[in-house]
């Protein structure tokens, strides 16, 4: 789930009973108020994999989903692809943007090299914040002050690190 810009609501993937208008059971992004009550549906998504990443104060939920992400406006529920990774830094592991909308971030894998990235979303070629032969997962972003935690298996035990864009060594916060 995340939270509403405002905190006063929550958007969430379910699969339940038929949505209005429609017969069949509904999988897709889901909204209802924080405090409780009837939940409604927002958009009906067909990649039961997708996990949501950011509702943004423009109103735009972004979710991630093979491998891209994607942008769905809360209101009028319609959905866009924002960016166009596949296949070109390798198979995307996670992907996420900043409460700006204006960067993203995202976690690839490619020839056993695992690499974090942030880049424009207009374009433009990214940069790499992290490489390393350790798998990565569990990728947090603090997109205010650029920094990243994450967890890498060292020496068969995953640990986890944290380290900003622009080169900084990752350092290693569990023993």
């Amino acid at each position: 789930p995340v939270w509403s810009p405002k905190g006063d609501e929550i958007a969430f993937l379910s699969e339940r009973g038929p949505a209005a208008g429609n017969s069949k059971p509904f999988f897709g992004i889901w909204r209802i108020s924080a405090l409780g009550g009837t939940s409604r549906a927002v958009v009906p998504l067909t990649d039961g994999s997708a996990e949501l990443r950011r509702w943004a104060p423009s109103g735009n939920v972004y979710f991630e989903s093979n491998g891209e992400l994607w942008a769905t406006e809360i209101v009028r529920g319609d959905i866009r692809v924002v960016t166009s990774l596949k296949g070109t830094y390798g198979t995307v592991r996670w992907i996420n943007i900043s409460d700006d909308e204006k960067r993203i971030a995202f976690l690839t894998v490619s020839a056993d090299i695992w690499r974090i990235y942030t880049g424009r979303i207009e374009g433009g070629e990214p940069s790499i914040v992290v490489e390393t032969t350790d798998e990565i997962g569990g990728v947090a972003w603090n997109s205010a002050n650029d920094k990243f935690y994450y967890s890498a298996e060292t020496g068969g035990v995953f640990q986890v690190l944290s380290t900003k864009s622009g080169g900084s060594v990752p350092a290693r916060l569990t023993a």
